[in-house]
This record gives structure tokens, sequence and C-alpha cells, in this order.
């Protein structure tokens, strides 16, 4: 089968491994545009030329105008488009929803994720049509024929997910130990409530900062992570100038070993505010299935009456907004075809997952069996007075936020709102696998 593969600069060396693993095959990408050729030409002609179009899903690659270019154009021409998702909290675009997309955000060496890709090709070339005449390059508009932006950040290193050893480097500047100190906690926070990472105990940065993977640093070092991540020092009161000098200076260090493009350095230096402007946004994070069902089983393992009531309420962020679940009501409870919640924000009927229905039905069993005889109407979610007393008033937001951000790192998962839980939820409804993740 004849195979384009468009992806990020920054994930070159996963394109490189999996080409690898796709010798059956007759693959083309990029790198392999000669100097003097018309890139952009020869790119149309490529993806007129093949037969499957593998796109390479990422942070990097979704926001890249070129990636994007690539991919709608290979579905006006009617190529059999196959996203393949090679990091975890990636999205797919909205315009690739309808298509299933293969989980490689494991690595290549997951066995059952590269049979499952393998699958995926070997179906898509027995079920190519015949005789039906594809749309080619002569059939695009001018529009679809003129080449898209170059991609603002360039990725210069070959080796982009060798370790960096961020320690050394700040040695090599001569900045101080207390200085070296403050710079690895704000590196280290960046990493935990940008990326993903799990947080670090302050006498394990420095191994941790010694060999940390190159692509972790590029991949999150984006104007619009750097901002909300600011934004969250600036609601929290924290020194957000120094928090700024401290990626910054990260940024510049990646620079100088050609890691990065110093172009992108200007943009971030320039772009960023310190302003309260931002303190309202969070850098957002898409969990995989996997951290997904590991944060709800977190979720549910306690057995207090507290826990069991958080594990309620989470459950319900999973389907509603911050706000709405924690006034839910018994009586906005219906059975239709299954256990729905009427929502009152949008006047919908929202089908509650089963996680969801466990939780509430231990929840209710609770709540007629406690002692002060508290009958079902009202608040779902309730307050606790001292000894354990449930009262009839429901819990604020920020209780909610609190609740999301000690389980999800109890779970390992660092920092994530309930936004996030569900935004991550949604995602995994539309893809109709939220029900089998528990």
């Amino acid at each position: 089968m004849k195979l384009f593969i468009s992806y990020a600069r920054v994930n070159m060396p996963f394109c490189q491994k999996l080409v690898q693993l796709l010798e059956a095959h007759e693959v083309w990408y990029d790198q392999k545009i000669s100097g003097g050729q018309n890139w952009w030409q020869t790119i149309l002609e490529k993806i007129e030329w093949c037969e499957g179009f593998i796109y390479l899903l990422s942070p990097d690659s979704i926001q890249s105008e070129h990636c994007e270019k690539e991919c709608r154009l290979a579905l006006k021409m009617g190529r059999v488009v196959i996203p393949v998702i090679i990091q975890s909290r990636t999205l797919s675009p909205q315009y690739l929803m309808h298509i299933q997309y293969v989980d490689l955000s494991k690595g290549l060496d997951d066995v059952s994720s590269v049979v499952n890709l393998m699958s995926s090709l070997f179906k898509a070339e027995r079920e190519q049509p015949t005789n039906r005449i594809k749309p080619t390059i002569e059939d695009l508009s001018f529009e679809d024929s003129t080449p898209p932006k170059i991609d603002s950040v360039i990725i210069k290193g070959d080796h982009i997910s060798l370790p960096y050893n961020y320690i050394f480097k700040l040695k090599q500047r001569g900045l101080s130990e207390q200085t070296r100190t403050v710079y690895s906690r704000w590196v280290c926070d960046f990493l935990e409530n940008v990326a993903g990472q799990p947080h670090i105990a302050p006498q394990k940065r420095s191994e941790y900062l010694s060999k940390i993977p190159r692509n972790i640093l590029v991949e999150n070092l984006s104007i619009a992570q750097l901002n909300a991540w600011l934004g969250m020092q600036v609601s929290e009161g924290t020194n957000v100038a120094q928090a700024k000098s401290a990626i910054l200076t990260l940024a510049e260090m990646l620079v100088e070993d050609e890691i990065i493009d110093e172009q992108s350095v200007y943009k971030l230096r320039t772009k960023t505010s310190i302003s309260g402007s931002y303190s309202d946004k969070r850098p957002r994070k898409i969990l995989t299935d996997e951290e997904l069902e590991q944060f709800m089983i977190v979720s549910t393992q306690g057995e207090s009456l507290i826990e069991i009531r958080n594990a309620v309420l989470v459950s319900l962020l999973l389907v509603l907004r911050t706000g709405e679940a924690v006034q839910a009501k018994w009586d906005n409870i219906t059975m239709v075809d299954q256990l729905t919640y009427f929502s009152r924000i949008d006047g919908n009927q929202i089908k509650l997952p089963q996680i969801t229905v466990t939780c509430l039905s231990r929840w209710r069993d609770i709540l007629l069996n406690h002692s002060t005889t508290i009958e079902l109407n009202g608040n779902i979610i309730r307050r606790f007075e001292r000894f354990g007393k449930i009262t009839e008033y429901g819990v604020s937001k920020n209780a909610a936020n609190d609740t999301v951000s000690i389980i999800s790192k109890k779970a390992g998962l660092g920092h994530i709102s309930p936004e996030d839980l569900r935004i991550s939820a949604r995602r995994a409804t539309e893809l109709n696998k939220l029900d089998t993740i528990f």
C-alpha cells in the first residue's frame, strides 16, 4: 500500500521508527524532499500518489497549519485517512472525529497497538475501490494549491527524545545554588501542571531534571500553555515574574543546544503575560482512557462517608459542568431508556454513564439509611458537619476543584481540573468508549 505520513517536526524520531515497521508498504514522508525541489508541489503530488494517509497526532501536529492542510487535502482527494495518536492527552481534531483513530501513545513497543495499526492498514488496503476515479491535483482550487505557512517552532536537534541534563546546564550558567533550587522548583511545577508529569519531591528534583526527555520539554513550551500556567500562579498569589524567568531560562538553554529555534523563545518572551487576565485559565489536560480509568478507580476506593460522597461528585463531573454538579438535584434524575439527568443549563437530558449510576445508587442507600432520615430530594452532593453528620446543604465549586485535584494527584496524574475531567469523558463518550472504560 502506498502511504503518506504527516507529522510535526518534533515527532520525527517516532516517524522514522514507524517507517521501519511499515517496510511491507511503500512509505513516503517529507524528509525525502531533496534540495531545490518545490516542496509544496512535491507534497501535493505525493498526496495524489498515496492510497493511505497516516496523520501522527500530537499536541504539535494538531496545531500545525502544515499538517492540517495536508490532512484536509487527503480527505478532499478521497484518500484513506488513518489518525494515529502518538502522545497521550492528544484530542483528535474536530474534523477527524468521525474517523476511528489508532492509539500508539504507549509507543511502538506496545504489540497490541501496533497490531491494531497493521490491521487498520490491511483493512484499508483490502477495501480500496478499483474503479472509482479520485480527485487529482488538477481538481484542487487555487486556495488548496497554495502552500501553508511554515510552522513557527522549528526543532533543530536530531535527537529530540534523548535525556536533557537541565541541572548541568544551570551550573554551566554560573547561577547560584539558591537560584538553581528555585528554578528547578518552577520547572518541576510547570511540567507537573502542563505536561502531566508526576509530582517530584524536593529531594528528587535534581535527579529528575538531570535526565528529563527533551521532547517533554519542547512539546509543552508553547505560548498558550505558558500563559495558562502563569495564570495559575497569578490566582495563587505566587512570584509570577520569577516563575516566568525560570521557564524562559529553560527555553534559552534549548536554543543554545540547538534543540529549538531562537524565534520560538522570542515569541515566548514577548507574547506571554503576567497580568491577571489569564488568572482564570489553566493548561488543558486530556486524559487517556487508561488515565481516566485510573482516576475513577482511585476515586471509588474509599469507604468513609466523605470518600463515597466524593466518588459521586467526581462521577457527576464526568458529564456535568462544575456549577451544575455541585448543585445537582435528585428531582432532575429520570429514567428514560437509561438513567438520565435533566440539565437546566441547556435543557437536555444527559445520559449518565454506568460508573455514575453505580455511585449514585450506593450514595442513595446511605442517605436512606442515615440516622437523620433524609428524604431523597434537594441536593445530591451534601456537606458534612462535625462527627460525620450529613446536612441538606450543597458544597462549593472550590470544594469540587479541590476534590478532583486531590484524587488526580493520588492517581499519579498531577493536577487536573473538573473541566479537564469532563472534556476527557466527553471525548471517550464521542468514541463510544466511556462505559467500556469502567
